[in-house]
């Protein structure tokens, strides 16, 4: 796949494994592996904006949002959809997944495993 230093912190790089788009995000010390397909109509999920997941709460004052900051999510490039980076799911509706699949890291270098080891979204 790549070496550590390939993938920037917090950021989602797009590469071909087998024939499939991927997106690998590096996040801190993890990383993390989707298919570059929105489960909602099929956009480029992976080149949209990554974050922290944001979550709120209603106070006295009104609503606080506050960052998880061991909560990476994308957004996708077309409908703003949330997805988590580490399991797929959709912020909103479980229903909605994006495929995720498990990433070694291996003596300085990234290997994404696709196909049978991947988790279906």
């Amino acid at each position: 796949m790549g070496s550590v230093e390939d993938f920037p912190d917090r950021a989602m790089t797009v590469v071909e494994v087998d024939g499939t788009e991927v997106g690998v995000c590096r996040w801190g010390s993890e990383f993390f592996a989707m298919r570059n397909r929105c489960p909602h109509q099929g956009g480029p999920v992976c080149s949209g904006f990554l974050q922290a997941r944001l979550a709120g709460r209603c106070t006295a004052e009104g609503v606080e949002m506050e960052a998880t900051p061991g909560e990476p999510v994308i957004l996708c490039a077309w409908h703003r959809w949330e997805f988590s980076v580490r399991t797929g799911e959709s912020a909103w509706d479980p229903r909605y997944k994006v495929r995720t699949y498990p990433v070694d890291v291996d003596g300085g270098r990234v290997l994404v495993r696709v196909g049978r080891g991947g988790r279906d979204g």
